[in-house]
């Protein structure tokens, strides 16, 4: 799924990530700290975009799907591979090789704020070992 993902948004047509956030005949959930009135995901994944096109999220996309993942739960009912690994790790313990990683999402100002806040709080990915694309989730 991570790379119909990727692939789909280096199309640079949103309506190509539509397939797969309504696999199986189940949506991906958005949880984008967003009040949207709307259901349709493409009309939502727009409104995260500062561009009418959904470009910028698309780029989003891809930039977190190319860093490494972290796997929760292993084993269990409720394991999920998730992008960025640094989601998972203290932002204030990181190491200057991760904080690079983490940089190539975000600005310095945004982790000045992340280390106050005491959290990664941008966008991850979340995918279940099945192929289902689970999630993106912006925020804490």
């Amino acid at each position: 799924m991570r790379e119909r993902i990727i692939s789909a948004a280096k199309s640079g047509n949103l309506e190509n990530l539509q397939p797969l956030l309504k696999e199986n005949g189940k949506t991906t959930d958005l949880y984008v700290g967003q009040d949207s009135r709307d259901t349709n995901p493409i009309a939502i994944l727009k409104e995260l975009s500062s561009d009418t096109d959904g470009l910028e999220i698309m780029a989003i996309l891809i930039d977190v799907l190319s860093t490494s993942l972290v796997q929760i739960n292993a084993g269990s009912a409720d394991e999920i591979y998730i992008w960025p690994y640094f989601a998972y790790k203290s932002i204030k313990e990181l190491t200057a090789s991760e904080k690079v990683d983490l940089l190539r999402l975000i600005t310095a100002g945004d982790f000045s704020d992340m280390l106050e806040l005491g959290e990664y709080s941008f966008y991850r990915v979340g995918i279940k070992p099945d192929g289902k694309w689970e999630f993106l989730k912006v925020g804490n």
